[in-house]
């Protein structure tokens, strides 16, 4: 798994999670997990119960380990793909910070960039 959405049913809280899981990789982002965000954004968005919208790591210790270096190593050389990472990273963050409701990250364990 990468990421996804749980939403409270019918008279719940109104909370979505947004659930960061790959827990192998402590949850570092891949290019098919930017390009996920922006639909799971939307989602919730669209859900009218929906009052907060939740970040977290799907299994603690991690929350994020940044990007995929592994990935990025293997693309290096991949004109378009750095191209189309970078699209998916600048469009996931836009998305992100202009989501309508309040955002919360729940930082549980290591948040690292790279």
């Amino acid at each position: 798994m990468t990421l996804r959405l749980e939403m409270d049913g019918p008279g719940g809280a109104g909370i979505a999670r947004l659930l960061i899981d790959r827990a192998d990789k402590r949850n570092a982002f891949t290019l098919a997990m930017w390009q996920q965000l922006p639909d799971l954004l939307a989602q919730a968005a669209a859900n009218p119960q929906v009052r907060v919208l939740v970040v977290k790591s799907a299994h603690g210790g991690a929350f994020c380990a940044g990007a995929d270096i592994v990935e990025l190593l293997a693309n290096k050389d991949d004109a378009p793909w750095l191209a189309a990472n970078q699209q998916a990273i600048n469009r996931a963050q836009f998305d992100l910070t202009r989501f309508p409701l309040p955002t919360v990250a729940m930082v549980e364990g290591d948040c690292v960039g790279g």
